[in-house]
């Protein structure tokens, strides 16, 4: 594995292709000072990707009450992305069982802290509270349909129901 975490974009991308390409090096793991030179880096087949600048902004979008919708992470090898989404006050799903939401294709919340900072990997049976943190890791493409009102009851779309506990709770409905 190399890891390249020099202040220089280009220096990071070159030793990365290098190593990859001249050494064989299996994984590569590189520091990105610009975040727009991120997409960049994926398409040269950089395994992991570390942005400071991202992780800042996150920290600073956190802190911003009006900010529905918190990107933490992407896992760029599984086109998922690590989201946190805070319930909003009136939300529909305030009260509601997870059994009876729906989510993104091919998503799943895997952890909601309450408003008191207590963790807990949800069941079916967890309900939803105003002011829990939801974090879920939905395709990349789905993330902001988290935020955009997927949060709705159940209405002929496959119910969340029926998993495992400590798997996390996701429903796969087959449709995009």
């Amino acid at each position: 594995m190399l890891l390249a975490v020099t202040g220089n974009d280009p220096t990071n991308l070159v030793a990365c292709q290098v190593a990859k390409q001249r050494f064989g090096v299996g994984r590569v793991l590189a520091r990105i000072n610009d975040p727009r030179n991120e997409e960049i880096f994926q398409k040269l087949h950089v395994d992991i990707t570390v942005s400071a600048t991202s992780a800042i902004m996150a920290q600073i979008e956190q802190g911003l009450p009006t900010h529905p919708l918190i990107l933490l992470m992407k896992l760029k090898a599984t086109g998922l992305e690590i989201v946190e989404v805070r319930i909003p006050e009136g939300s529909r799903v305030v009260g509601q069982p997870l059994n009876r939401i729906s989510l993104p294709y091919q998503s799943m919340i895997a952890l909601i802290v309450g408003e008191h900072g207590e963790a807990q990997v949800p069941s079916a049976e967890t309900i939803l509270y105003a002011g829990d943190e939801v974090v879920a890791p939905p395709r990349i493409a789905s993330a902001h349909s988290l935020q955009r009102g997927v949060w709705v009851h159940h209405r002929g779309r496959r119910p969340l129901g029926g998993l495992p506990l400590g798997s996390g709770v996701g429903a796969v409905d087959g449709t995009p």
